[in-house]
């Protein structure tokens, strides 16, 4: 196996398919996920804010996928 595993970035992207699914009630397509990499995917019946917030999540390359920050001082 090859490569560098990134857990954050696949969290991400786990978090913006699951949203995806939920609210579309299927699972996108190759045309899709052509429009996620270019920031261009849009639903009807969802926010501009949403629908940008799942290119976000669902960028192909890791590095250009929202950022996942954690504040674990409340939990123990």
């Amino acid at each position: 196996m090859k490569g560098k595993y990134h857990a954050k970035p696949t969290t991400v992207w786990t978090l913006g398919f699951m949203l995806y699914e939920m609210l579309c009630k299927e699972y996108p397509t190759p045309f899709d996920r052509h429009l996620f990499s270019v920031n261009l995917w849009t639903r009807p019946g969802l926010s501009k804010e949403c629908c940008q917030m799942i290119c976000d999540c669902l960028q192909p390359k890791p590095q250009k996928r929202l950022s996942l920050l954690l504040n674990m001082t409340g939990l123990r």
